[in-house]
C-alpha cells in the first residue's frame, strides 16, 4: 500500500494554483504511477462537491465509491454528484455511508440510501473516537487489525476484491 498526498509545500501549492494542471498530466500522473508501483487499485480521495478534479477523478474512474455521511447537506450534494457520475458514464457506482451513530438503525439507512440513489450501499462506518483519538499517527487499522472499525473496512474490502479485474 502507498500513501500519496499532495504537497503541503505552500512554493508547490501555489505554483499548481498559478500554472494549473491539464487533465493530461494527471493522466499521465496517475498511469505513471500505476505502473511504477506494479498497483492492482488506485484510488483517489478527492474533495466533496463538484470541480475540475472531482469531475476528472469521477471521469477516469472504472468504479466510483462515494462516502457519505448521515447528514442532510451530504444527502443533496450526493444526488448531485451521482447524477453528474451517471452522466459521465461510469461503469460501477458504490455508496459508503461514514460517520454513522451506532443509535441509527443501519438497515434502514441502507435501504434508504439504495432505494433513493439507485446504487448498492457497501456499507456503514460507526463514528468512532478511537480514530479521532489516533490523529493520523499511522494507519489505523494496521495498528489495531481486531478494532470494530477494522473489521467494518475488512467487510466493505471484502466485497470490493471481486470487483477488481485483474
Amino acid at each position: 500500500m502507498f500513501l500519496l498526498a499532495g504537497s503541503p509545500k505552500p512554493s508547490d501549492i501555489a505554483k499548481i494554483v498559478k500554472e494549473g494542471y491539464t487533465m493530461d498530466q494527471m493522466i499521465d500522473i496517475y498511469r505513471g504511477f500505476i505502473k511504477a508501483a506494479a498497483l492492482d487499485v488506485l484510488l483517489l480521495d478527492t474533495h466533496p462537491g463538484i470541480n475540475e478534479t472531482t469531475l476528472f477523478s469521477i471521469t477516469v474512474s472504472d468504479l466510483l465509491i462515494m462516502i457519505l455521511r448521515p447528514d442532510r447537506q451530504d444527502y443533496q450534494g450526493t444526488a448531485v454528484t451521482v447524477d453528474v457520475a451517471r452522466k459521465l458514464g461510469v461503469p460501477d457506482l458504490r455508496l459508503l455511508m461514514n460517520k454513522a451513530l451506532t443509535s441509527l438503525d443501519w438497515q434502514t439507512i441502507k435501504s434508504t440510501i439504495e432505494s433513493t440513489y439507485k446504487a448498492p450501499c457497501l456499507g456503514i462506518l460507526a463514528q468512532n473516537d478511537d480514530i479521532m483519538r489516533y490523529g493520523g499517527s499511522g494507519l489505523f487499522s494496521q495498528q489495531e487489525p481486531t478494532h470494530p472499525f477494522t473489521l467494518q473496512l475488512k467487510a466493505v474490502v471484502s466485497q470490493l476484491l471481486p470487483l477488481i479485474k485483474a
